[in-house]
């Protein structure tokens, strides 16, 4: 598992698959209410992406799975800084 830090102090979680010299990576966010594993692992996403020669990065979105949850709403609506900084 991967963090970094979101120009607000919000520490985000991320994971990676595939090689990392495999292009452009393809960026997996989740919806609401869910996570990366459920979203995107689970249902086989993830390794499909990576059988078909991808880099694959899941950002675990502010307040869900291993990111933190801040407790102020206003928080969750700056989800593109962290899939920028990814």
């Amino acid at each position: 598992m991967n963090r970094l830090m979101a120009s607000d102090g919000v520490s985000l979680a991320w994971e990676q698959w595939g090689d990392e010299n495999a292009g452009p990576p393809v960026l997996l966010c989740h919806g609401f209410g869910i996570n990366v594993e459920v979203n995107w692992v689970l249902p086989g996403v993830v390794n499909a992406l990576v059988a078909a020669g991808r880099r694959v990065v899941g950002l675990h979105a502010r307040g869900h799975g291993d990111s933190d949850k801040p407790h102020d709403s206003r928080f969750l609506w700056r989800r593109p800084d962290g899939a920028r900084r990814v």
